[in-house]
């Protein structure tokens, strides 16, 4: 093999044609599959193979990382036996001082694959202590290589894997490195990147008040003389202040110090922005602890910095360079500069208006030149958010008119903001101008806006977008300020959904981007509509009806801008079937199943829209959409088995849901054995979806359950093994990562609902289905205990759940675990000492059982 791959690596990476580039790829995926064993030795026998050109070998290193890493029952690292893994690890270990940094770098991220992959099976622990020692290396090739191996495994590895012991010793290693090569530009930027990925596991270093050498270190180069070690520098400090907030109270001074500095004199542009990202990032922080904890833990350094970053930002959005000929939303200095303002003004609310109106109100009202109008009205739309309507008004309500009048102004630059201006007022004060006396004159400057240049109507239209969802009518209220003007609204949102942009094509974006504006508007004029136009809705039912008939009648195939207008008119079609209110025809239903599998001929494929569709006629006619289930089935089945898309799958899953649940299928009943395979093997085994996909799939297979009873024992077993291994993720969970909280607790809702849906029906369902069950109710019974842990802070509603499923098992499997044990006397505690009566009788209900 060695010297075949040799000339195949060669080349790969010599390719001068695609075709020639395929047949070498071939080559090698051949070579790997053939035997991965050998392949792994080969590729680091190339690796150090100092013949070979430098580009072959690092692609030899990537290859073997890729391949240790991959497999389809794990990785196929620990297939290898003890003493291939040893060699292998000798033999990565060696070009890290190679001549080339090409191939040195490429060897580093081989041993960090292969350490993070041991490391958190207590492998290779002396991984860290060598690097961390050869961190400095008198050999500044070796040196590089370790520390750039280090920010690796920083990068990938959990810290808990790498524990207190290691992470001292990486922390420890990296400030020694940062001042120990503070002259070296190159070591610098590496040493950097490893410390931003190391401060994530600091955790304890901060909480035993030892994280102030690190601040110090990493404040101490953030005026560096290269520009990428500052950005590093920046960086780092936004990354300690997201981890550690707390932690910072006494470094606030020379960090506000140092970024103020750079954000006015830096001549880098990215580092000055990084700088007030920083700024951002303390913003973020503080309104999270508002809204998580109502304030309790705040440093309060935004207001205790208030008056000198209002003049700093304000500074940075009055020196930006504008071009009123770009079309870009580029992120630089300025555009940072008015998100810092939009965050402050979250956390300062009033405190911050006087500044901000003092700026805004000197550039519009006090210059004719279009820049200072925009930077005035940029200034002012980035603080709408946080202070209170009141005061806001008391500001506003005098400059109306003048603002007003400037959607008029001769530079698109300024109408273009002067419309964003207030699609931001109607997204968060939309009684300011959503009243009698502000909006029949701004009404009709809107109704121009939508026929001028791509961006100011964009922004036209986002203002009805946001007034039909802030106007939203409240109970016992019929109509709002725009009930006499919502069949023109209708009309012009729907105009600017098809309007065609193809002279703009050169514009990046710009193509559909009034597009998906004017369906967005259209939904929420659907959604939001009040009582008194319930007949345009119905008229718009129609109307919108033959739009999407018109998509392919009388064609034999469509483009990809045909498909997404199918997509927004599916939409379309669902809002309203939502939002209708009276009695619709089943005609109507009969007639939209036919359209929606033509959409799916048209295209053939299916499309997650055509599947919300048929689930709102689901929810509208029920019984009646059984007759349909033969015609929609195959497509679900398409969509299970064949679809890519995980937005697809889930709405796919919840089709089946509302067919059990709201339709009661009989003809579901008939063809679920098409359905639950695919449930199980596609969709809850398929490790590339999104999480989403699995909790409606989780959510169908109980659904399912419940409406096939006894029919459902061929696919029991395999169901239960993949609720357990479902359940399993919901212990030790990260409870730092907020997005996988989030997950787990909606997982254990559904796991909930499908698991009581399965027990209930044992009484009725015969000794089989007992015996299936019985091993795994003591891990249902853990898991539901798991459920009401405090660290999920769970709902008096998730409590009440998890009472009726331990009920549930008590109740039909009492031998089967022991079910008085102190988690469950708590819960009976709980729920008896609530004021609710179902929280009591659930309790006493427990306790009888």
């Amino acid at each position: 093999m060695q010297e075949d791959i040799g000339q195949v690596l060669t080349g790969f990476v010599m390719s001068k044609s695609n075709e020639e580039k395929e047949v070498n790829e071939e080559k090698i995926r051949a070579l790997k599959e053939a035997n991965p064993r050998d392949f792994l030795f080969a590729m680091i026998e190339q690796l150090n193979n100092e013949t070979l050109a430098t580009p072959a070998r690092h692609l030899t290193g990537i290859l073997f990382k890729n391949t240790a890493k991959g497999g389809d029952d794990g990785p196929l690292w620990f297939t290898l036996s003890d003493d291939d893994r040893a060699k292998l690890k000798e033999y990565i270990l060696i070009p890290l001082a190679d001549e080339y940094e090409e191939v040195r770098r490429s060897a580093c991220s081989c041993v960090a694959a292969v350490a993070c992959l041991e490391l958190p099976k207590q492998m290779w622990p002396e991984i860290i202590n060598n690097l961390c020692t050869h961190s400095g290396s008198e050999d500044l090739k070796i040196r590089q290589s370790s520390l750039i191996t280090l920010g690796y495994i920083c990068e990938e590895i959990d810290g808990e894997v790498l524990g207190n012991d290691n992470t001292n010793l990486v922390i420890s290693a990296l400030l020694e490195s940062l001042e120990a090569n503070e002259n070296n530009p190159a070591l610098m930027q590496i040493t950097m990147q490893a410390t931003y990925h190391s401060i994530d596991f600091a955790e304890n270093i901060f909480d035993k008040g030892e994280g102030s050498l690190i601040i110090e270190r990493v404040v101490k180069h953030g005026l560096n003389p290269d520009e990428e070690v500052r950005k590093k520098t920046m960086m780092c400090l936004s990354e300690i202040i997201r981890c550690y907030y707390s932690s910072v109270d006494k470094f606030m001074g020379p960090i506000s110090d140092l970024t103020s500095k750079i954000i006015r004199e830096d001549d880098d542009e990215e580092v000055a922005t990084l700088a007030i990202e920083v700024w951002c990032t303390v913003c973020e922080g503080e309104i999270d602890i508002y809204r998580r904890k109502k304030g309790e833990g705040c440093r309060n350094y935004i207001k205790e910095a208030s008056v000198d970053l209002i003049q700093l930002v304000l500074w940075c959005i009055e020196g930006s360079y504008v071009d009123e000929d770009d079309e870009s939303d580029n992120w630089n200095r300025s555009t940072a500069s008015g998100c810092c303002l939009s965050l402050m003004a979250q956390i300062l609310g009033d405190d911050i208006i006087e500044p901000v109106i003092n700026f805004a109100g000197k550039k519009i009202s006090e210059t004719e030149e279009w820049k200072d109008k925009y930077l005035g009205l940029l200034a002012l739309g980035a603080i709408l958010e946080g202070p209170t309507k009141e005061k806001l008004m008391e500001i506003l309500s005098p400059a109306m008119n003048t603002i007003i009048e400037l959607y008029k102004f001769e530079s698109r630059k300024v109408r273009e903001t002067v419309a964003w201006l207030f699609s931001k007022i109607a997204q968060n004060q939309p009684e300011i101008i959503g009243n009698e006396t502000v909006f029949p004159s701004l009404y009709s400057h809107i109704l121009d806006g939508l026929k001028d240049d791509t961006r100011v109507a964009c922004n036209s239209v986002s203002i009805i977008n946001e007034l039909a969802k802030g106007l939203k009518p409240v109970e016992g209220q019929i109509g709002n300020i725009l009930s006499n003007v919502y069949q023109e609204l209708i009309e012009k949102c729907t105009e600017c959904a098809y309007r065609d942009e193809t002279e703009n094509v050169h514009i990046p974006n710009q193509q559909n981007k009034i597009n998906i504006a004017g369906f967005d508007a259209l939904y929420s004029l659907f959604e939001n509509a009040p009582g008194n136009v319930m007949p345009l809705l119905m008229e718009s039912l129609q109307i919108f009806y033959d739009k999407l008939v018109a998509t392919y009648d009388g064609k034999d195939s469509i483009d990809n801008r045909t498909m997404e207008f199918q997509s927004f008119l599916c939409l379309c079609l669902q809002t309203l079937l939502n939002r209708i209110d009276t009695h619709l025809d089943t005609v109507i239903a009969d007639k939209i199943v036919e359209v929606i599998i033509n959409c799916f001929k048209s295209r053939n494929d299916v499309f997650e829209e055509g599947f919300l569709l048929l689930s709102a006629l689901c929810s509208k006619f029920e019984k009646h959409i059984d007759s349909h289930v033969p015609e929609i089935g195959p497509y679900i089945v398409h969509a299970l088995s064949q679809g890519e898309s995980s937005e697809t799958i889930k709405n796919a899953c919840g089709l089946i849901s509302d067919l059990c649940t709201m339709v009661e299928s009989h003809n579901i009943t008939e063809g679920f054995e098409n359905y639950v395979p695919l449930l199980l093997n596609n969709v809850m085994a398929n490790r590339t979806l999104q999480r989403d996909a699995k909790l409606s799939a989780v959510t169908a297979i109980g659904d399912t359950f419940l409406i096939t009873k006894e029919k459902f024992m061929p696919f029991l077993e395999e169901t239960l093994k993949y609720f357990n291994s479902a359940a399993e993720q919901c212990i030790d969970v990260n409870l730092a990562d907020y997005d996988l909280v989030e997950y787990i607790i909606k997982l254990q809702g559904a796991l909930i609902e499908s698991y009581t849906c399965i027990i209930q029906e044992v009484p009725e369902a015969g000794q089989l289905i007992h015996q299936t069950l019985q091993p795994y109710i003591p891990g249902i019974l853990k898991f539901s205990i798991i459920c009401v842990k405090n660290d999920f802070e769970p709902t008096l509603a998730r409590v009440k759940e998890v009472a009726g499923l331990i009920g549930d098992l008590i109740s039909t499997f009492r031998d089967s675990a022991d079910f008085n044990i102190q988690e469950v006397r708590e819960i009976i505690e709980f729920l008896s000492n609530q004021d609710d009566e179902e929280s009591k009788q659930i309790s006493q209900w427990l306790v009888s059982l």
